[in-house]
């Protein structure tokens, strides 16, 4: 499959280089056209920072380095308007919070129509029309309507499909999703999935999903990426992860998840401690003053990524399965 993005050992750190949070550590993903690659973890992992990184909208006190390509195009490297004239237009983005993304101050016909006179350089009637069209695409009823409305006037749903709307105004080959389903209920969470899931068919378009719901990842994903503390600790393919969780994280990420054969009765799991916040090299296992598993080599340096098939890495020293899914 082409590959659509390719990040390769990027790096965001905040402060000076004797004293830096290294919020984000050797991420290596890929996202082909077609393609779901979910990226998961607990919040401040480094997740939303990494998308930011790829549209180029960190903060200023944040320095990435590595790689970065789009299409072939490096994109840490290239000149701002050619990063602008790629943002919005190839690559679109939900941000996390469609409230504070969205401009109090303009209807929501406005802001759609805003993103397509800037990019495809269309007359201001022209970009009304397709405003409305677009509402209608995301599944909001009465477009004409609802073009006129200010982002208040409508609910969180309408709005997180307002901004879908406005990620998918240029017809982008990729697009990234942050959190879209967060805090909407059982309902509009499926409507917005079922978008995503005929975007990719209908238009092969690339998705990379930011989401700390594991029931999505299952729902949606082809491939995940597992971050702890900024660093990636476990790739597979969907299927793998869930049958052969092979970092200790990833399984407790996993058993805290509710099921409905547990019963009323029973006690979420937990992972004890919290996440640290690395500023410089770790010289050990992140993980291990929260591992059950843990062992003294697990003290003597931050495992790399290794092979456990061609489909599922892990950074482990003990990965709980081995070899296809055989309990270590």
């Amino acid at each position: 499959m082409e590959k659509l993005l390719e990040v390769e050992d990027l790096n965001v750190s905040f402060g000076t280089a004797t004293d830096a949070v290294r919020a984000v550590r050797g991420l290596n993903l890929s996202v082909a056209a077609g393609e779901i690659v979910a990226l998961v973890g607990e919040s401040g992992c480094g997740k939303s920072l990494s998308a930011l990184a790829v549209m180029k909208l960190i903060p200023p006190t944040a320095k990435a380095t590595g790689s970065i390509r789009y299409n072939g195009v490096e994109l840490l490297s290239s000149a701002d308007s050619v990063v602008r004239s790629i943002r919005g237009k190839e690559i679109g983005m939900v941000f996390q919070e469609p409230m504070t993304s969205l401009n109090p101050a303009f209807t929501v016909g406005d802001q759609i129509a805003e993103t397509l006179r800037f990019h495809l350089k269309i007359s201001r009637s022209d970009a009304a029309r397709r405003a409305i069209d677009l509402l209608g695409k995301v599944r909001i009823a009465a477009p004409e309507q609802r073009a006129k409305a200010y982002p208040h006037q409508l609910s969180g749903g309408m709005r997180q499909r307002v901004m879908i709307a406005i990620a998918l105004s240029c017809n982008p080959k990729f697009l990234i999703l942050d959190e879209p389903t967060t805090a909407l209920d059982v309902t509009t969470q499926a409507q917005v999935l079922e978008i995503v899931r005929e975007l990719r068919s209908e238009s092969d378009t690339g998705v990379l999903l930011i989401t700390h719901d594991l029931g999505v990842v299952a729902d949606l994903a082809d491939r995940v990426v597992v971050m702890y503390a900024g660093s990636p600790v476990e790739r597979a393919e969907v299927g793998d992860l869930f049958a052969n969780p092979s970092h200790p994280y990833t399984n407790g990420l996993l058993n805290a998840v509710p099921r409905r054969s547990d019963g009323i009765r029973r006690k979420l799991a937990d992972i004890p401690g919290t996440v640290p916040v690395v500023r410089s090299q770790p010289d050990r296992c992140v993980f291990s003053d929260r591992c059950t598993f843990a062992e003294s080599d697990c003290l003597e340096g931050e495992p790399a990524m290794s092979e456990l098939s061609s489909r599922h890495q892990v950074a482990c020293l003990h990965p709980l399965y081995k070899d296809a899914g055989v309990l270590n």
